[in-house]
């Protein structure tokens, strides 16, 4: 509730007034009251005598924000005395009365108050309100309909509106119905009020323990809050009493690849499977769990299993497109999309994923197809964002730069938006990384235990080149290539950032944690790849954990870097910087600043490959790259395009052709459009 004036801006909180309740108890309210409008005392008689009507007003309200109550109540009594239909005198006296406890006697001071002036909003709000903390729900109702028809409304009514719908139902509600309960939880549970839904629930399962969709919907609302474990035990208790309730199979699986735990999960979807051999939903999760566990043989099987169910299950057809991709097999990733937007024409990701591996031409089909969709109104703006990605694309294999540029520009807005991304979330991370440095660089002195497996990190700004340099190693017969794993930032994120204390033993945690992680991954390998372009940010807590490791630093030239990162749709969520031209060239100039930190550290310890100098010079930089990892030469690694390992990053297109040179300067022709934003970035 707010103290009201006319010439009173901003309003206050009575809720906000120290020890309110405390300073004044009701016996020496009552005698206040009886003081103020029974008989004015003859101090304020004489004072407010000596004012205009508003400023005595003003006097209260300032009164009133101060918690000078009795003086408030005074000034506001002595307005009434001559004006006893004043609507802000009434409302505000009102609110003290209110403050106090006893709201029955505010009552008619609010409806003066609204009676005089029913135009002010606040007014209906604070009778209301008060109306509704005397459980009088059927007065509050037709009061707060009374407010709409005269045009009163906004967000604060519309939850006074929640709020009484509640009330009528909690009073509806049966001490012993488990039923009630549950739909309390319900209501509690589409209004966000997690805490509320989940009490509700609980009180419905302690009525009845069987309840298998009060379990379920606990899990859900439990996996909102973050309790994984415990939102897992409800679905187990569902699975418990209903072995048949195939969702609740479904929901944990989601909740064990949140956890990392893939095989979990696939045991979980086919599970459900077995129970509902149709279940189609499981399917496309386990599809995507093959997917991202680059098990394409596998994804492939399930791919052709549901497909003989359902010819029509699009997300197998957009799945297998992926994995086709990765693959190299681009025809069939080409026939895949294809299929998949005969099916559903407006998949925009399809159309997405398709012109990657088109170079279009006037007339080509799906020009006009985007074309349309990208100008609908009622396309999601995750669906937009897809196709405005796909029109720059197509624009720009069709020379048009302007629109090209503009479609570039629009779809990164809508991703970075989409991400809540904001580049004050990188710079305190670098922040935090360089202020922990120094902790951890002492650490990196201490004795450690022999390397299981040697990994060899790539690293460097994403889209420099670190595809293609893990090609070139990994096609090395001693060398397991990886990819881009999230292992440093899993278990060394937060030592890295200060989050967690870095001492000896937590290092010593993570790097055993790390080693386990990628022994599982190697591939029976002693060396093994890490290939997540961001491990530049933790090259402090590799040389501290893992000082037997390899670090390659892959640089390249920075508007191409740059460029390439702002007009690339990323699928992960880790690149909101590149969403925007300006944050893409800051991110730049923090990451080579924190590359030229980590050098005064630790010198020649990093490797530091030259993206250009490679192109030009190919043999020669690989033969000293091959020798840098204590690898003896091997002819293959000539050839990184001959590699048959699956790809799943940005470059998996340009990785498959022979090393070239002149990829560096394609940036050049949206000069233009750029104007100058790459003028300040450093070599």
């Amino acid at each position: 509730m707010v103290v009201r004036g006319k010439d009173c801006g901003a309003f206050t909180y009575l809720s906000s007034f120290p020890n309110f309740a405390e300073r004044y108890s009701f016996e020496n309210i009552k005698a206040l009251i009886k003081i103020t409008f029974g008989k004015s005392s003859k101090r304020t008689r004489v004072a407010v005598a000596k004012l205009t009507i508003n400023q005595a007003l003003q006097q209260a309200i300032d009164a009133h924000k101060a918690g000078q109550l009795q003086e408030a109540y005074r000034l506001y009594a002595a307005i009434l005395k001559v004006q006893p239909k004043h609507p802000d005198a009434n409302h505000n006296t009102g609110l003290l009365t209110v403050g106090f406890g006893k709201i029955e006697l505010a009552l008619p001071f609010f409806k003066t108050a609204l009676e005089t002036n029913p135009s002010i909003a606040q007014f209906w709000y604070s009778h209301i309100v008060a109306l509704i903390k005397l459980e009088k729900s059927t007065d509050a109702k037709a009061l707060l309909n009374q407010a709409k028809s005269k045009g009163i409304k906004g967000a604060d009514f519309d939850q006074l509106e929640q709020r009484l719908n509640d009330a009528n139902k909690a009073l509806s509600i049966k001490p012993n119905s488990a039923n009630d309960y549950y739909n309390m939880g319900v209501i509690f549970q589409e209004q966000n009020r997690l805490v509320e839904a989940i009490e509700a629930y609980n009180k419905a399962l302690s009525i009845n323990p069987d309840f298998v969709e009060a379990y379920f919907n606990l899990g859900i609302t439990l996996k909102k809050q973050g309790k994984l474990e415990e939102a897992i035990y409800a679905y187990k208790k569902v699975a418990l009493i209903k072995p048949d309730f195939v969702d609740a199979y479904l929901n944990m699986g989601i909740i064990f690849e949140a956890q990392n735990k893939h095989e979990r999960a696939l045991e979980i979807y086919n599970k459900a499977i077995s129970i509902k051999p149709d279940f189609f939903d499981a399917y496309n999760n386990i599809i995507v769990v093959l997917l991202e566990q680059s098990k394409l043989n596998e994804l492939f099987k399930v791919c052709s299993k549901v497909l003989s169910i359902n010819p029509d299950f699009a997300s197998a057809y957009l799945n297998m497109g992926i994995a086709f991709q990765e693959q190299n097999k681009p025809k069939k990733a080409v026939e895949a999309y294809k299929k998949l937007l005969k099916i559903v024409p407006d998949c925009a990701e399809g159309h997405r994923n398709l012109s990657a591996l088109i170079h279009y031409k006037p007339g080509d089909p799906q020009i006009n197809i985007v074309n349309k969709l990208i100008k609908q109104t009622n396309i999601s703006e995750d669906a937009k964002c897809h196709l405005h990605y796909t029109f720059a694309k197509i624009s720009e294999d069709l020379s048009n730069l302007e629109v090209a540029f503009d479609n570039y520009v629009a779809g990164g807005k809508l991703r970075k938006k989409l991400l809540s991304y904001d580049i004050k979330y990188d710079q305190q991370n670098f922040k935090k990384i360089k202020d922990t440095s120094k902790k951890i660089e002492i650490l990196s002195k201490k004795p450690i235990e022999s390397l299981s497996q040697t990994p060899i990190f790539i690293l460097g700004m994403p889209r420099s080149g670190t595809t293609l340099i893990e090609q070139i190693i990994s096609s090395h017969s001693k060398v397991h290539g990886a990819g881009e794993l999230t292992l440093m930032d899993h278990f060394g994120g937060s030592i890295a950032r200060g989050d967690q204390v870095a001492d000896l033993d937590s290092v010593f945690k993570f790097r055993r944690a790390y080693l386990e992680e990628l022994k599982n991954l190697s591939g029976g390998k002693h060396f093994v790849t890490d290939k997540m372009p961001q491990n530049f940010l933790y090259i402090g807590l590799i040389m501290a954990a893992l000082p037997e490791a390899k670090i390659i630093h892959v640089k390249r030239n920075p508007a191409a870097t740059c460029w390439s990162n702002f007009k690339q749709y990323f699928s992960a969520k880790g690149f909101g910087y590149s969403y925007s031209i300006s944050d893409t060239v800051e991110y730049f100039r923090m990451y080579n600043d924190l590359m030229q930190f980590w050098d005064t550290l630790y010198g020649d310890k990093i490797y530091h490959l030259d993206y250009e100098r490679l192109t030009n010079d190919q043999e020669y930089e690989t033969r000293a790259l091959i020798e840098y990892c204590n690898l003896n030469w091997e002819e293959i690694c000539l050839s990184p395009q001959k590699n048959i390992r699956s790809i799943y990053t940005a470059s998996q297109h340009q990785i498959r052709k022979n090393v070239y040179k002149g990829s560096s300067e394609v940036w050049r022709k949206f000069e233009l459009q750029l104007n100058g934003s790459f003028d300040k970035l450093q070599n």
